[in-house]
């Protein structure tokens, strides 16, 4: 997997953690024969995991059932730079993705 702008990169562990630890919603990409399924959650953060509160069933249960491979997005920071035109508007955020195993 290549990240398109490199140099944008996150690489040092205290700056994502810091990221981690301020933010307080996670999204969740659950996969499910073939269908993604992302939900917002608040969360915890602790010895470099992420604990979601959810319930003993429903749909991210469900899910997570038939695949426990989930990929995380937590984003902080975020800012509309605005241009002249609609295609020169541009972000600024800071971001830290993930893939791993739920349960």
């Amino acid at each position: 997997m290549t990240m398109r702008k490199r140099k944008r990169l996150i690489q040092d562990t205290a700056e994502i953690e810091a990221i981690l630890l301020e933010e307080k919603v996670v999204r969740v990409a659950f996969t499910k024969n073939d269908q993604p399924y992302i939900v917002p959650m608040n969360y915890g953060y602790e010895n470099r995991k992420i604990y979601c509160h959810t319930g003993y069933e429903g749909m991210k249960i469900e899910w997570l059932k038939a695949n426990p491979r989930v990929c995380i997005e937590v984003d902080s920071g975020f800012e509309i730079i605005a241009g002249k035109m609609a295609c020169q508007y541009s972000c600024q955020y800071a971001s830290v993705v993930g893939f791993g195993l739920a349960h």
